[in-house]
């Protein structure tokens, strides 16, 4: 699912367009959450008892407090099995592991599929599966 939405962010043929920031997206829905941004209407009343020593922003949750101060100390406690980089947030190193090392997966596992093939530049092209 976040591959598929990451996908249609980046995406060029998404038709609904901000008329203030030029951003496009692929549905009304999210261009309405969107424009939300630039004027500034939460139709949500929450509570936000959490704040930032260090700036004014607030949250409604402790542990999203937490990960914006890593913003603040430079802390990175997360960091890629695959090339060492270290990040503040889980959920922005598996978007990296997929993003940057998922090639350089694919590639290994396909050398080891198609270890009989003559032309690994056409690995579909005459080759035989291992079994």
């Amino acid at each position: 699912c976040n591959i598929l939405f990451t996908f249609m962010k980046k995406c060029p043929l998404n038709p609904f367009m901000c008329e203030n920031c030029g951003k496009s997206f692929a549905s009304k829905e999210y261009l309405k959450h969107h424009n939300r941004i630039h004027s500034g209407f939460r139709p949500y009343k929450c509570e936000r008892p959490y704040h930032c020593k260090d700036c004014d922003k607030q949250f409604t949750q402790l542990n999203a407090l937490q990960r914006h101060q890593r913003i603040h100390t430079g802390e990175k406690p997360y960091m890629c099995s695959m090339c060492g980089r270290t990040f503040t947030d889980k959920s922005t190193v598996r978007r990296h592991t997929l993003v940057k090392n998922l090639p350089l997966f694919t590639a290994r596992f396909n050398k080891w599929l198609y270890s009989d093939c003559k032309k690994y530049s056409r690995p579909w092209a005459s080759c035989k599966f291992k079994s």
